[in-house]
Formats: structure tokens, C-alpha cells, sequence
């Protein structure tokens, strides 16, 4: 029992700890992105990189108040395409490529877990 305790202490603690990082990432983006490169196009496309990520750890944050709203199954499988986009977007997958199977096989799991549950 005291496991679980802190188990959900520390979840809770995370969730404020990525939630304080994600803010920091939107406040500051432009200003990281400045540092690092020279170029405008790297820059642009870091920038939009970086907005996709904190907009995915803000989704996954706040899990318990969008499950609420549309349900498990719908906030997974939305889960599931927004990483793929994250991820054919991040290394410019342009054809269906690895991250697409790996991503249907995940929502056919899920979908077949959901109806036999």
C-alpha cells in the first residue's frame, strides 16, 4: 500500500516537472533555437519540432482530463497517430514507412484489447 502512495506521489511530481519543462520550451524556444543554429530553415524546423514535442508532453499531462472527456480508446489511438506525425515529421518520412506499421499494428492492439476487456 505505501507503494502505491508513493507511486502516485511521484507520478504527480513528474507531471508538474514536465509540466514546468514543457512551458519553459514554448517561453524559450526561439531563444534555444537562436543559440543553436545559424540557419534560417534549421531554425524554423527545430522551432516546429520543439512545439510538436510540448504539445505531446502537454496532451499526455493533462491524460486524465481529456480521457475524461472522450475516452480511452480515442485518446490512445489519437496518441498513437500524433507520434507518428511527430515522428515522420522529425526525420521526414514522406512514404509509409516502419513508423506506419509499428503505428497501425498499436492501434489494431489496442482496438482488439478494448473489445475484449
Amino acid at each position: 500500500m505505501r507503494f502505491l502512495i508513493l507511486t502516485e506521489n511521484l507520478k504527480k511530481v513528474l507531471n508538474k516537472l514536465l509540466l514546468f519543462l514543457s512551458v519553459i520550451l514554448i517561453l524559450f524556444s526561439g531563444k534555444i533555437v537562436n543559440f543553436i543554429y545559424e540557419d534560417i530553415d534549421s531554425r524554423w524546423s527545430l522551432m516546429l519540432n520543439l512545439y510538436r514535442f510540448v504539445f505531446l508532453t502537454l496532451l499526455y499531462v493533462c491524460r486524465d482530463t481529456i480521457i475524461s472527456y472522450i475516452g480511452v480508446l480515442i485518446y490512445k489511438i489519437s496518441f498513437y497517430l500524433l507520434i507518428n506525425n511527430f515522428i515522420d515529421r522529425y526525420f521526414g518520412l514522406t512514404t509509409f514507412s516502419w513508423n506506419d506499421y509499428l503505428t497501425i499494428l498499436l492501434i489494431i492492439i489496442e482496438i482488439y484489447l478494448y473489445k475484449n476487456k
